[in-house]
């Protein structure tokens, strides 16, 4: 029983982090807010440099809602997976179930994208920042 409540608090902590970095909800060409370091004139980098800076947690009030590991892998709102960056900058997610959705860099007329300006990721309008760990001062 109580199994069966963690896989269901799991399943419902994915589904409400896939709800998130979705669009649901938005008609096609809804206004989203969008700082100004989104705009049109955000300079991307090198894919080479986005694998390199998307590595690590990252989310909000300090809980991880996304992880980005230096061998592909990923979690992203709860969900397993891969990911690559293509030289375009479109990040591409590849979910454990084989679900593939592409991101397209800085693209905001696109049913998905995404950008990376310093330490905050942005996903179809959803900002999150870097989580920086603390250390603990053991030496």
């Amino acid at each position: 029983m109580k199994k069966m409540m963690i896989r269901s608090a799991v399943l419902l902590l994915a589904l409400t982090m896939l709800f998130a970095m979705s669009a649901c909800g938005e008609p096609k060409g809804a206004q989203v807010s969008i700082p100004e370091a989104a705009s049109s004139t955000l300079e991307k980098p090198s894919a080479r440099e986005l694998r390199e800076r998307i590595i690590g947690q990252w989310g909000r009030l300090g809980e991880v809602m996304h992880e980005f590991y230096t061998d592909n892998t990923c979690i992203v709102g709860g969900m397993f997976g891969d990911y690559s960056i293509d030289d375009n900058g479109s990040l591409v997610l590849v979910s454990v179930g084989g679900t593939t959705t592409e991101y397209i860099w800085n693209d905001t007329d696109s049913t998905n994208y995404w950008w990376l300006d310093g330490d905050v990721i942005c996903v179809n309008g959803n900002q999150y920042e870097r989580i920086i760990e603390e250390e603990t001062g053991d030496a």
